[in-house]
């Protein structure tokens, strides 16, 4: 049964792995951390308007050395949390195999020295493992949690596939199960949100619809095979057991219009690059609209619309596995 399984993983995999047309910033890598801990940031804050005493924002041990890149605190939940803005390589991306895929997978998420679950894995341990020398986290008190919620919020799209990071979870799993907890400490299963699903939770956040740590709770209560992305998951199953409407999230709605009144024509979906190469006005344009909002703010410091639509340019790129005209 278990070969069956690995054979259909693998399969799946290969079928993800097909040529298709992909967007993306030409960042580094560092650049694009850099540009995905802002985000994220900034969606932690609205999301919490008015709450910010529970927002620790890139927190460091009191010895000097940084923890995780953020953490929210609910009472006796910790939601810790881990950004990654790192895409997979095209190589592996567009291999059609799926071993190039779960290795560029596991390269940048699994338990290698700087990837995402190592990283959440590592900290837990200094924070609240008896095998190790705890470290203190600044003025964050630690003594009353007892449920700690592992985020790693990714910019990568395959992550909100659900087999593609339940490879990731049941391994996390496996690890902190073969570590001694501080006493009455439960430290729970990691869970893959991407950046656009993070943007859809953090407007009912604000609105006091639910707390991240509660929607995460019941995340892992309900799907406890992990078989639903974030997005699935809220909308399939969250939002209608308590008879809650979609919400807009106010503040990238705020971006948006703000880009359109800088640009020379409204920048809207399946405009600009969608529009002129026929290409699908659905989701891609979305995705484009909102990077083209956010790199309009890192060209703040531009004077007029000419330098940043130079600056635009040479940022923003299309790529798929053929030729683009």
């Amino acid at each position: 049964m278990f070969v069956l399984l690995r054979q259909l993983i693998l399969f799946t995999f290969e079928l993800l792995a097909l040529p298709h047309l992909h967007l993306t910033i030409r960042h580094s890598e560092g650049q694009h951390q850099g540009v995905t801990v802002g985000v994220v940031d900034e969606q932690l804050a609205y999301a919490h308007a008015g709450r910010e005493h529970l927002l620790h924002p890139h927190p460091y041990y009191v010895k000097g050395d940084e923890a995780f890149d953020d953490i929210v605190s609910e009472a006796s939940d910790l939601v810790v949390i881990q950004c990654k803005g790192a895409f997979l390589p095209i190589d592996a991306r567009y291999s059609g195999k799926s071993e190039p895929l779960l290795a560029g997978l596991n390269k940048r998420f699994d338990f290698n020295a700087g990837a995402a679950c190592e990283q959440l894995l590592r900290n837990l341990e200094f924070t609240f493992s008896i095998n190790v020398e705890r470290r203190e986290i600044g003025d964050l008190a630690t003594g009353d949690i007892r449920n700690v919620y592992p985020l790693a919020i990714v910019q990568e799209p395959l992550l909100g596939f659900w087999l593609a990071a339940k490879l990731l979870v049941d391994e996390f799993v496996m690890q902190t199960e073969h570590m001694l907890w501080k006493l009455d400490l439960k430290v729970r299963p990691v869970v893959f949100m991407t950046i656009e699903e993070l943007e859809t939770i953090a407007a009912y956040i604000n609105a006091k619809d639910f707390t991240l740590a509660e929607f995460l709770r019941e995340k892992l209560g309900t799907d406890r095979e992990h078989k639903l992305s974030v997005e699935q998951f809220l909308k399939r199953v969250f939002l209608k057991s308590r008879g809650l409407s979609l919400r807009r999230n106010e503040f990238m709605a705020a971006t948006l219009e703000k880009s359109q009144e800088r640009l020379e024509r409204p920048l809207g979906v399946g405009d600009v690059f969608v529009s002129q190469r026929g290409l699908d006005t659905g989701r891609a344009g979305r995705y484009y609209a909102v990077e083209m909002a956010r790199l309009l703010r890192a060209a703040d410091g531009h004077a007029g619309r000419a330098p940043v639509a130079e600056h635009l340019s040479a940022e923003i790129g299309w790529i798929s596995a053929s030729h683009v005209p």
